[in-house]
């Protein structure tokens, strides 16, 4: 069923909408409003409330008693382009013909939430966060239609097509791999004896080197949260090598089934095979730790697609509604996956279980499905992103990547970077540790040096990353060591990283040499200093602030020498970090640049590695952002030569080269 504010917003005539992305309307105008649908069971309600944060759903539900006071100006009731923030309303929504899809007859609702509005924190204003496909029901191709599901998220039917899912996997997908004839195993398993007999029984630790193991292993990725999870310190060794009773087990290990920090060290090191080498994986997508329980019961009527009735031509039409974001909101953004150590359990097991809060989900190299769409999800645009599979975003064996070119093999790790930075990580010193399984594969696929995040090979062009979106102050504050500042591992924050595909030309820096030291044997791992040596240009530079334009919060003037060089936006400063001024820096001559890359063709942009001074004698710097500049007044004047760049910090001064070292 739909709320009587989302019949009013899909109400007006299909002959009268606009032909692609136009006008949003009023929503709900208060949080009460909204709740009082999702109880209601509104289905485009309920996915809306299924994509907010878990922060977003508590604001919302505390502020439901709340009345938004208008300005009276009703004369904002409708708004081109998104939906202003300023105005109080806690969702908007458009309407409008598929036109972009070219589908004849297919229409598309779009709601924002006004986060702004909703958070005392504040925020980016409204932002879409669900859309909405409906297409003539009697058009409909899913493969599935609409079916009855269970009560519960475990229940013989749904367990029945978990089963079905793993045996078409192992029997059929040769993308997937089935298990090996001789299985290598984890260092310790936990056996939970069989199914008759688990509800009775105990638990035992097995330790692999000393027991004789046949048959498959499934791992289990979960959030770890703030509550104390099951672990293995040498004290209790003993008794759980003898039995652990499942009921003292936390609820999650009930559904599903240490501090010697060396042997966890080891362990971190073998993740890759581990998981790589799973008969399958269990995730629990929801759950915030290890003591919440991941079945679930269910209101199935907000799960499947609604049939919907609309004008067309003058008679009532059956249209099937569908989440265009389903697995977006489903997978990609349920809560286990946006934790950055789960990202290569992700990547790395062959095929994923889901136990999601809404119902059973499946995820392979070949089907990407779930309880309502059990043989796989529908084609693209009715599911956004259906056809592309995540796993297969690194290939499983290095021989499918031999005939490519390098750069076309890097882009693969440019989508890893990305997709890892953008999840959350508790322990900022485990940046590398909890990514190093991908990129030994990585390594095999490159054939490359790895240098803590980055590679050997075009190293210069892979410095020039850039941190995207709102910065952190927790990387720019004293804590454990991760990386050395020219990694993006040194900083918090979603990475854009450096681009490969330029013309050799156009590079104006080269590194000499990198040292880097690893706390274990593991060079993929936790490294404990570094730094790399780089012969470019050096400047002197000042940064102040200035008012910021457009989208850019936080915006910087460059002084070189005295001389402004700030023209408009430009260069557009990009900090790692935040920092409220330079103040000290600018006043004891501190801080520098070296420009890293420009295009030689008019109107090409210009990349500046921005540096603050570490060690003058030593010549030793570390990095706090990059700048760009595309006009050619602007690099003209950070090109323009200086009388003192002879006298420059630096290792060694050659050739108008100044040779520094980055920490």
């Amino acid at each position: 069923m739909l709320c009587s504010v989302c019949e009013n917003a899909i109400s007006a005539p299909v002959s009268e909408l606009r032909r692609g992305f136009g006008h949003y309307f009023r929503h709900h105008e208060t949080c009460g409003s909204l709740l009082r649908s999702v109880e209601e069971n509104c289905y485009a309600c309920n996915r809306l409330w299924a994509a907010l944060t878990a922060e977003e759903q508590t604001t919302v539900s505390e502020f439901a008693g709340t009345i938004l006071n208008f300005d009276g100006d009703r004369s904002s009731d409708r708004v081109a382009g998104n939906p202003p923030s300023a105005v109080k309303c806690i969702t908007w929504h458009s309407f409008y013909q598929a036109a972009l899809f070219n589908k004849h007859g297919c229409l598309q609702l779009a709601i924002s939430f006004n986060r702004s509005l909703a958070m005392s924190s504040g925020g980016l204003g409204a932002s879409m966060r669900v859309t909405f496909w409906l297409q003539p029901h009697n058009d409909f191709t899913l493969n599935t239609g609409i079916r009855e599901l269970p009560a519960q998220t475990l229940s013989d039917e749904t367990l029945s097509l978990a089963k079905r899912w793993l045996t078409n996997c192992t029997n059929n997908h040769a993308r997937c791999g089935s298990p090996m004839a001789k299985q290598q195993y984890p260092t310790r398993l936990l056996d939970c004896g069989s199914p008759e007999s688990a509800l009775n029984s105990a638990c035992r630790l097995i330790e692999t080197d000393s027991v004789a193991v046949t048959g498959p292993y499934l791992t289990l990725s979960h959030c770890w949260g703030a509550a104390e999870c099951l672990k293995l310190p040498p004290d209790n060794r003993s008794e759980l090598l003898k039995a652990i009773p499942l009921a003292s087990l936390p609820q999650l290990y009930q559904d599903a089934s240490g501090n010697n920090h060396s042997d966890w060290l080891k362990e971190v090191g073998r993740m890759g095979e581990i998981y790589s080498n799973s008969y399958c994986n269990l995730s629990a997508a929801n759950e915030l730790d290890c003591h919440h329980s991941m079945v679930y019961n269910r209101n199935t009527e907000v799960i499947t697609p609604q049939i919907v009735s609309l004008s067309v031509r003058g008679r009532t039409d059956q249209y099937l509604m569908v989440d265009q974001r389903f697995w977006e909101t489903e997978v990609s953004k349920a809560l286990v996956n946006t934790r950055a150590w789960v990202l290569q359990e992700r990547l790395l097991s062959p095929r994923i279980l889901y136990f999601g809060a809404r119902q059973l989900l499946w995820e392979c190299h070949e089907l990407d499905a779930a309880e309502i769409y059990p043989e796989g999800l529908p084609p693209p645009p009715v599911v956004s992103g259906s056809g592309t599979h995540f796993k297969d975003m690194i290939p499983r064996n290095a021989a499918a990547t031999k005939s490519g070119l390098y750069i076309a093999k890097h882009q693969v790790w440019r989508k890893v970077v990305g997709a890892y930075t953008a999840c959350a990580l508790t322990y900022p010193s485990d940046k590398l540790a909890a990514i190093s399984s991908v990129a030994k594969m990585m390594r095999t696929h490159l054939d490359d040096e790895y240098v803590a995040g980055l590679w050997r090979r075009y190293l210069e062009r892979e410095l020039l990353w850039s941190v995207s979106g709102r910065l952190s102050r927790r990387s720019a504050e004293a804590g454990a060591y991760r990386a050395p500042s020219w990694s993006w591992a040194a900083v918090d924050g979603h990475i854009s990283t450096g681009v490969l595909d330029i013309d050799p030309a156009d590079m104006l820096i080269e590194v000499e040499s990198v040292h880097l030291e690893y706390l274990t044997d593991d060079n993929t791992g936790f490294v404990t200093a570094g730094w790399l040596g780089l012969w470019g240009v050096l400047k002197q530079l000042k940064l102040a602030p200035r008012p910021s334009t457009g989208n850019v919060p936080d915006a910087w003037g460059m002084t070189m020498n005295g001389r402004n060089v700030t023209t408009g936006p430009q260069p557009l400063v990009m900090l790692d970090n935040i920092h409220e001024s330079f103040n000290r820096q600018n006043t004891e001559g501190l801080l520098y640049y070296m420009p890293g890359r420009i295009a030689q063709k008019a109107g090409g942009n210009i990349i500046l590695l921005l540096l603050e001074l570490v060690d003058r004698q030593k010549g030793i710097f570390r990095r706090v952002g990059i700048a760009h500049g595309w006009g050619e007044d602007v690099k003209s004047k950070i090109m323009s030569p200086s009388t003192d760049d002879n006298e420059l910090p630096c290792v060694e001064y050659r050739d108008g080269l100044h040779h520094i070292r980055i920490i």
